[in-house]
Formats: C-alpha cells, structure tokens, sequence
C-alpha cells in the first residue's frame, strides 16, 4: 500500500504527457534512439522517472537518482520549454535542477535516502533493473552460474550435448555483458542493468 504524502501532485505526474517532438517521434522513440532501450524498458524507465520527480518534491533534500532514471532526466532536459514550462511550472509547481556529482551514484549517501523515500511513499522497493544498489550485476551472475552448472552436469553425465550448450551460454555471457557488442544491445540482452555513471542530484527551485 502506498503512503503518498501528496497524491493530487502524483496524480498530476502520473497523467503528464510528453511530447512529440518533429518527425512524429515520441519522447519513448528519442529515449530508444539514445539508449538502444527496448520499448517496454524505456516506457519503465520513464516511469521511474516520474517517481523520482515525485520524490524530489517531497524530499526534504537533494535526491540522487540512478543511471538509468538520470539519462531519461537528461532527454527531458534537453526539451527546455517542455521542461521549464510544462513539466517544472505546471506539472510540478516549482523548478527542479539538475546537479552533476562525482563517483558512482549508488555510493552516493543520498542514493539510499532516496531508495528509503520511494519505499515510503509508494509503498514497495524500488526495482532493482532501475534502482541497483551496487556495481554488482546480479541477474548476469545468476546467468553465468547457470551456464557452469549445466557444464558441470555435463561433465559428471559425460554428456557432449551439456558441455557444448555451457560453453555456447558462456560465450554468451562474455559477448553480453563484458564485451556488449551493440548489436546485442539493440535486443536489449545487455543494457538490462545499468550501473556506470556519475551520481547526479535534485535541487528544488521556486
């Protein structure tokens, strides 16, 4: 259950829309064409940034958000009078700045207020796709453990077929997430977890 400290600004974010930028593309299209995101994780990520955007206003302090949530921030941006005039002066009520920081934002001690917030308010943790805690990629090692025991079944059953499937699920691990070649990317099999970036923070404005 949610605990919204002010649900009539949440239903405002909720219900924003962004716009439509010349050649009919959407505010998705240009999120997609910067980050090679699929479609369903770049409309996630926009949500989530609409909770941080959210969060920001009733912080009683600067927020940090995370890599992914800061790039949507970052194309928002670049739409200056949708930003300023729309989103900022009649969306939210008031100006919020954007604030570059230094080092990784997940060791930023304002990262975990900011995790704590969106617990609070919404009432569930934040996803950990779009909100990671650490530079420690869980899902790829859960894929990479995976791909060891099939090898390591394979070897005890003297079983080819095993072996060659763990060596074929390991090459695939190191093409993804150490090498991320693009053309793995654009299917969305690498940019599922984005730790890298520096940390950046909210500042409220009038």
């Amino acid at each position: 259950m949610s605990h919204l400290s002010r649900p009539d600004l949440w239903e405002r974010i909720s219900r924003y829309d962004f716009p439509t930028v010349g050649g009919g593309l959407t505010f998705v299209d240009l999120l997609r064409r910067d980050t090679k995101f699929t479609r369903s994780l770049a409309e996630d990520a926009i949500d989530e940034y609409r909770r941080f955007a959210y969060l920001t206003q009733v912080a009683d302090q600067p927020l940090v958000p995370s890599s992914r949530v800061d790039k949507v921030w970052h194309l928002h941006l670049t739409l200056t009078r949708d930003y300023w005039e729309r989103f900022c002066g009649e969306t939210l009520g008031r100006r919020l700045h954007h604030t570059p920081g230094q080092g990784a934002f997940y060791e930023h001690p304002d990262y975990a207020v900011t995790l704590a917030l969106y617990r609070k308010e919404f009432g569930f943790s934040p996803p950990y796709d779009h909100w990671p805690t650490s530079a420690r990629k869980a899902p790829d090692t859960i894929f990479l453990a995976f791909a060891l025991l099939v090898g390591l079944i394979g070897l005890i059953a003297k079983e080819p077929m095993a072996i060659y499937s763990a060596a074929a699920l390991g090459s695939v691990f190191v093409l993804t997430f150490w090498v991320e070649l693009p053309f793995i990317r654009v299917f969305g099999v690498g940019a599922e977890h984005e730790i890298d970036g520096s940390s950046c923070s909210s500042c409220g404005g009038d």
